[in-house]
């Protein structure tokens, strides 16, 4: 099975490493369209632009099924119809945001507060709360958009620091909300969990796993990438594939110099560096 994820720069790694665990052979597609990064500062005209451009290599790559390992491109997508995508691959296109609610409200059915760390198309869209509004009239959503998060942690630095210093004022306005739960609305961010943990616990909350039990003062940290990585799971785990497939990696970026910020993040993620070839994705944005 040929699986291809995308997203705009390192993010996308831990949805892939979260699918890679549950089906773990296969062939993975990974492509970061890094010299568009960041896409939280982009209009929807060139985010649905971008999209378009990675469907259609994706598509000429012969993947089938496309995991939207971006929630700035999913949260766009989800105000237009994504039916034309659905029906290029043989298995259609998982996207994040929505499999991430219904997980949210299964795992968790008595949450009632939740924060959401993301972009500012993500959080100006309201995706988020358009899909927990159809799951629940209990829950209540605040969104914080976090427009320097993104290129922190993909600078070459990633200063402890400057990290703690943003993360603490974007999450003033959650503490004050009261947050049971804390949803990583960009798929960067659990590169920056630790620091979240750190603030969390600095204002007196107790950072807990999506499975363990709530309690006074406890924060949740929820990633979607295991909901999207159950989503893919489900919807091809019946299929037939060759028991002796070998789990390969191949990464792409649009960028020359976000070459080492991907090898480094994979390395990190999956202890080894995959090859990975510079494309130019303006020749498919009118295919």
């Amino acid at each position: 099975m040929d699986i291809g994820l995308f997203d705009s720069g390192i993010g996308g790694l831990t949805v892939l490493k979260q699918i890679s665990l549950r089906i773990p052979k296969n062939r993975f597609i990974y492509l970061a369209d890094t010299a568009n990064l960041p896409y939280g500062d982009k209009t929807q005209e060139q985010i649905l632009s971008y999209a378009h451009s990675k469907m259609i290599w994706m598509k000429q790559m012969g993947v089938d099924i496309v995991s939207i390992a971006c929630n700035t491109t999913d949260s766009v997508l989800s105000k237009t119809s994504i039916s034309e995508y659905q029906k290029m691959f043989n298995y259609g296109v998982v996207n994040i945001i929505e499999p991430t609610a219904i997980g949210v409200i299964k795992t968790i059915p008595n949450i009632k507060r939740i924060g959401i760390l993301a972009t500012e198309v993500t959080a100006k869209n309201g995706a988020f709360k358009t899909a927990f509004d159809k799951l629940s009239s209990d829950v209540q959503i605040i969104i914080i958009p976090c427009p320097a998060l993104v290129p922190w942690i993909e600078s070459a630095e990633r200063k402890y620091d400057e990290g703690y210093r943003l993360i603490s004022e974007y999450m003033k306005p959650l503490f004050e909300f009261g947050i049971e739960g804390l949803i990583y609305g960009c798929t960067h961010y659990p590169f920056a969990s630790q620091v979240i943990k750190d603030v969390i616990i600095k204002n007196d909350f107790i950072p807990i796993d999506i499975n363990q039990e709530m309690q006074n003062n406890s924060i949740t940290l929820i990633d979607p990438s295991s909901f999207v990585a159950g989503a893919v799971h489900d919807i091809i785990c019946y299929t037939k594939r060759s028991d002796d497939q070998k789990f390969e990696i191949e990464c792409y970026i649009t960028e020359a110099s976000a070459k080492i910020r991907l090898e480094r993040a994979a390395e990190k993620l999956f202890g080894f560096i995959p090859k990975i070839q510079i494309i130019d994705l303006k020749s498919y944005t009118n295919s």
